[in-house]
Order: structure tokens, then C-alpha cells, then sequence
């Protein structure tokens, strides 16, 4: 069984998804407000990662996390003052989860560093594959069928867990 490494896509704004992207972890710069619900519904990923933005009046930093939980897209948001708005390698590398919506909590946990937790996300699709319950995760984790994450230019190995298939992050 071929083990393809969890996807990690790192975009500046979310406006720059592309149909390529699905099923794959999406790293933002952009805030999570309201306006990037249709961007995120567009291209289906395992999970969308925002900045807070410093949430904001009425909670407009955050907006969008109900709104794609209504669609059962899981998103999360990393604190405005653990990585930089607009930068989604410092959101990657620094970024705190500061919320998550109903489907994200089976994936991330608020206050924790984001990298390690998609890291172990990595870990827990290899035990997944190994174990032979790769259905149980396919549609939470993972590449989708047939295609191939890190193929693409610019795409880089990172580090994961010794025996996991790995990380496969691309800058774009």
C-alpha cells in the first residue's frame, strides 16, 4: 500500500484556493470573516485554518467558523498575535489555534500550536493505514485517490513522525 503524505497547502489569502487543493489541510493569511465562506466552500478541504484577526467587533475576525460549520466544513482560526495576518508559513510555523468550529475539534485543539497538531494529524493517518482503518479516516484525513500532494513545484517535505507517510507542505 502506497502512503501518500497529509497534504498541507500554505495561502497568503484564501482567494488563491484552487480546485488542486481539495482534501488537502489549508493554511491562510486571511482573517476568518465572513468573507471567505464562499472561497472555502468552493474547493471542499479536509480543513481551512484562518487568523482570528483579534476576533474583532461582533466577532467578525471569526465569523466564518459558524458559517462553514453549518456546511460541515471543519475551520479553524490561529491568533492574531501568534502569527502574522496575511502569512500562512508564520501561521503554519507560529500560529496558536485560538478556535476551532464543531467538525475541526476532532482535528485541532484550541491553544495549542497548529504545526504539531497537523503533525499529529500526519502520525494519526499513518497508524490509520497501517491498521487498516483507513475508512474510518478517508473522509477526515488524508489525500483524495488518485492524486498526488507534492507534486506540485514548489512543494516540500516537512518533518513528521518517524513512520508516518510524512507532510507534503507547498508554499503558494
Amino acid at each position: 500500500m502506497t502512503r501518500e503524505p497529509l497534504h498541507v497547502v500554505l495561502l497568503d489569502t484564501v482567494t488563491a484556493v484552487e480546485p488542486r487543493h481539495a482534501g488537502a489541510v489549508v493554511v491562510t493569511g486571511s482573517h476568518g470573516g465572513a468573507s471567505v465562506v464562499h472561497y472555502a466552500r468552493a474547493v471542499p478541504a479536509r480543513l481551512y485554518v484562518f487568523n482570528d484577526a483579534g476576533v474583532g467587533k461582533d466577532e467578525a475576525g471569526v465569523a466564518a467558523l459558524a458559517e462553514l460549520e453549518r456546511h460541515g466544513i471543519a475551520a479553524a482560526t490561529v491568533a492574531h498575535d501568534s502569527a502574522r495576518i496575511g502569512e500562512a508559513r508564520d501561521a503554519y510555523d507560529h500560529g496558536v489555534v485560538s478556535r476551532v468550529n464543531r467538525q475541526a475539534t476532532a482535528l485541532l485543539v484550541a491553544g495549542r500550536a497548529l504545526r504539531p497538531q497537523i503533525e499529529a494529524l500526519s502520525s494519526a493517518l499513518s497508524f490509520a493505514l497501517g491498521s487498516g482503518l483507513s475508512s474510518v479516516l478517508s473522509s477526515g484525513l488524508g489525500s483524495e485517490p488518485g492524486s498526488k500532494p507534492g507534486s506540485e513545484p514548489g512543494s516540500t517535505p516537512d518533518s513528521a513522525a518517524p513512520g508516518s507517510p510524512g507532510i507534503a507542505v507547498t508554499d503558494n
